[in-house]
């Protein structure tokens, strides 16, 4: 589960250094990258509440 938690861990840090990037003057292009984030959470979240991989 350590791993998983790191996976989770490290994914999570992509998405926030992702977002901070962003260039939120194209709302169409950011708000395309918060859906993408969010469904990518979710499915992390899943993995590790379901203890799969």
């Amino acid at each position: 589960m350590s791993d998983d938690m790191e996976n989770f861990s490290n994914e999570l840090d992509s998405i926030i250094d992702n977002l901070s990037k962003l260039e939120f003057s194209k709302k169409e292009e950011a708000s395309h990258q918060l859906l993408e984030s969010s469904a990518r959470l979710t499915s992390l979240s899943n993995q590790l509440c379901n203890g799969t991989n």
